[in-house]
Formats: structure tokens, sequence, C-alpha cells
């Protein structure tokens, strides 16, 4: 096994899908993308953020549509911590 080799094969998969995405895409005149001001504390106290991202997925389907986007793509929340004062 190769250093390295498991990244290739990753990035070549990622090429590959994103081209046939692209092939097949349903959305054929693209909204212009513009470009969203960065969340803070009082908006997301405000708004909430499952609103926030169900605005993110709409706008990201608005120039994305095909079979790929439906079986394989979706959205992930993550959060750090730290592990010393929790903040």
């Amino acid at each position: 096994e190769q250093p390295g080799e498991q990244q290739d094969a990753h990035e070549v998969m990622n090429f590959l899908l994103d081209a046939l995405h692209e092939d097949v895409n349903r959305i054929r005149k693209r909204p212009q993308y513009k470009e969203t001001k960065d969340l803070d504390d009082d908006d997301l106290a405000e708004r909430g953020e499952e609103r926030f991202a169900a605005e993110a997925w709409h706008d990201h389907l608005q120039r994305h549509r095909s079979k790929l986007v439906d079986l394989c793509q979706g959205q992930l929340r993550s959060q750090v911590r730290c592990c010393e004062c929790g903040c």
C-alpha cells in the first residue's frame, strides 16, 4: 500500500461523483450565488439553528438538484468543545 493511496482514491471518487452530479443536475439555469453573512449568537438566539439550517439547505437546493443530491448529500452538525473548560 502506497502512502496517500486512500486519499487519492477519495479524491478520484469525489471528482467522479461531482462530474456525474453536474451532468444530471436538474437545475439548468442556476440563480446567481449570493454571499451570506456569518451567524452570530444573537441571530441564533432569535431565529434558532434549525431555521438557519433549513434556509442553507433551501439555498443549496436552488443550485443543486440531482439523484446524487437526493441520495448522498445532507447536512451535518458538529460541535467542538474544550476538554478542560467545556467552552
